[in-house]
């Protein structure tokens, strides 16, 4: 009879014996291998079983359809046994999936070349430990699985070009990378489903080390500064209630040589608090819906940050519970501390699009920054009323309608403009001194028609009667008869020049219409009924002329009167009217105030 540990030594002698693996080394473990013998590895019906050996490796742990570890492999470039796989990544090739979940354990990658892969599927995980020297590129992969690189991964660089990554991606545990991770083209999805039944073996869990559902994208903790690039990706949203809060692309307390997000649609938080940029600071053309922002520092010489794509207060922070939230949280939540780190936030937006001279928006980014301030206090004055924060808020809100907290002269203006038209209105409702038209006009003009009924008069004798010949009829007469005498010598022009500036200066400057009247109609007591209709028309045309350009007069007059008024030019007169007395001067006192906010306003923007 057998004792049970001589028992299990027959056993792993019998595997041998056999040329059989005991269930949790591979064949491949230790040994220097060419790029051909890995690729052929993971697509092999190789796998394991659960073991304590394999306990808190991420293969096992979220494998459902087996896994396979890989440790101490050293992988070396051969151009004659590797060339097919590198004419494959070139030119593509047939679909290969590789069924099984991956997991590299202090594996070593060849120093000079990169190992590539194409349009292949993972339908597991993959994931990499304390390995060196990683030059990893993909091009047209769906990783279905989770795809980690823990504890303390070496990585030169790592590109993936038109991907899917349906469980995210994370870098984490020390991992480093050298030069740069890129991602073109690449879509970030998670199958709400995964989150309700993420299909874990919890028996392989370790504390600490791996999550039920892995995060979305998450790089965190880094101090060795890298590039980070994300160009016509796309980041699904996340309508689990609580994936929401948890899976976002985070890069919090990470430092990068630049980071750049360019046509990118990015429908989740991107968190870059206590973050570090040293040189480029990019987002062009892209959609976000969250950026958290506080204690991030950034070159602001170099960073092309859009404003449209941050406006409508998507810079947020995130409070002591964790939580993301914006201006508007915060304004309910009335918490002072948050309320100035946010601030803190756009105030170095602001400073960078100052130092940059992009002025539209720096000035769209203050206006966010003082509406928020402006919403802010307005909710503390319900809960606690003081003066000060009474007249901040109200001189916010003044300047908020009027130029844009100062940054706007040109609103200064329209409203100047409407504040004249208006008090134009008011004048045109009252009779004062300054009325340039004769009122009687209207009248004289009416009664004179009247004899063309009454007095068996011709329209040529009404017109005469029309035209107030006064002192200046004479000299007038005479400039007529001097060209009607020298007609044959004066030129064409000067006759026509001379017989308008002859005419009287008010309505009904010239007898045209008058004679032409008179041959269609005669005199009304010899009109029949068509005539006399035209006749009535023909008046109504005349009396309505005159009219317009009374009223037209006065609207001029009353415009006038009233930018007098809003400019303070005074002239040194007044209306007599009492009521338009006291308009004038209200209309001068706003006028004053806007002027002045006007001329602040453009100073401001002619120093920035």
């Amino acid at each position: 009879m057998l004792y049970p540990s001589a028992r299990k030594i027959l056993v792993v002698c019998l595997f041998i014996c056999l040329g059989c693996s005991p269930g949790f080394a591979s064949r491949l473990d230790g040994k220097t291998i060419h790029f051909s013998d890995f690729f052929e590895a993971i697509l092999d019906n190789e796998k394991m079983d659960f073991t304590d050996h394999s306990k808190g490796r991420t293969g096992a742990y979220y494998s459902t359809q087996g896994f396979c570890l890989y440790d101490e492999m050293i992988l070396s470039f051969d151009r004659q046994a590797d060339d097919p796989w590198d004419k494959r990544f070139t030119n593509g090739g047939e679909l290969l999936r590789v069924k099984k979940a991956i997991d590299f354990k202090q594996c070593t990658f060849d120093e000079v070349y990169w190992l590539v892969f194409r349009n292949m599927v993972f339908e597991e995980s993959i994931s990499f430990h304390h390995c060196t020297g990683m030059k990893l590129l993909f091009k047209d992969c769906v990783f279905k699985g989770p795809f980690l690189f823990n504890n303390l991964c070496n990585i030169d660089f790592i590109e993936f070009d038109n991907c899917t990554f349906e469980r995210g991606i994370a870098l984490v545990e020390g991992t480093t990378v050298n030069q740069y991770m890129k991602f073109a083209n690449c879509k970030f999805i998670y199958n709400e489903s995964f989150f309700k039944n993420p299909r874990v073996n919890k028996d392989q869990y370790v504390l600490g080390a791996l999550g039920e559902v892995p995060p979305y994208f998450k790089f965190v903790e880094n101090k060795q500064e890298y590039d980070l690039f994300f160009d016509g990706c796309y980041f699904a949203p996340i309508n689990d209630s609580v994936g929401k809060n948890t899976h976002y692309i985070d890069l919090v307390h990470s430092s990068f040589k630049s980071i750049e997000f360019r046509d990118c649609d990015v429908n989740v938080p991107i968190d870059l608090a206590f973050g570090d940029v040293a040189n480029q600071f990019k987002f062009i053309n892209s959609k976000l819906v969250t950026i958290v922002a506080d204690a991030i520092n950034f070159n602001s010489t170099n960073a092309k940050l859009d404003w449209k794509i941050f406006a409508k207060q998507k810079i947020s922070i995130k409070n002591e519970l964790g939580k993301f939230i914006n201006g508007a949280d915060i304004i309910k939540s009335q918490n002072k501390y948050d309320f100035e780190t946010l601030i803190s936030v756009y105030a170095l937006f602001y400073s960078s699009y100052k130092q940059q001279g992009n002025r539209r928006s720096a000035n769209d980014c203050y206006v966010e920054w003082k509406n928020i301030e402006t919403d802010y206090m307005s909710h503390e004055l319900t809960q606690k009323f003081s003066t000060d924060t009474w007249f901040n808020w109200f001189m916010n809100i003044f300047l908020k309608i009027f130029c844009d907290y100062g940054t706007n002269p040109l609103k200064s203006l329209a409203w100047s403009l409407i504040v004249m038209l208006v008090f134009t209105v008011l004048f045109l409702i009252y009779l004062w001194n300054f009325d340039t038209t004769e009122h009687k006009d209207i009248r004289f003009v009416f009664r004179n028609f009247g004899k063309y009924f009454t007095d068996n008069k011709s329209l040529i004798e009404i017109g005469e009667m029309m035209i107030p010949l006064k002192d200046k009829q004479a000299s007038a007469q005479e400039l007529r008869n001097y060209i009607d005498e020298n007609r044959a010598v004066l030129p064409a022009y000067y006759r026509l020049f001379g017989m308008n500036i002859t005419r009287p200066k008010l309505s009904f400057q010239s007898m045209f219409f008058f004679r032409m009247g008179h041959k269609i109609l005669g005199k009304w007591s010899d009109a029949k009924k068509t005539k006399k209709f035209l006749v009535a028309l023909l008046v109504s045309c005349w009396i309505a002329t005159l009219l317009l350009k009374i009223m037209l007069i006065r609207i001029f007059d009353a415009f006038t009167m009233s930018l007098n008024s809003f400019s303070t030019l005074g002239y040194g007169d007044l209306p007599r009217s009492e009521a338009m007395r006291y308009l004038s001067i209200i209309e001068g006192f706003i006028g004053w105030f806007l002027l002045s906010i006007f001329i602040v306003a453009l100073i401001s923007q002619i120093i920035q």
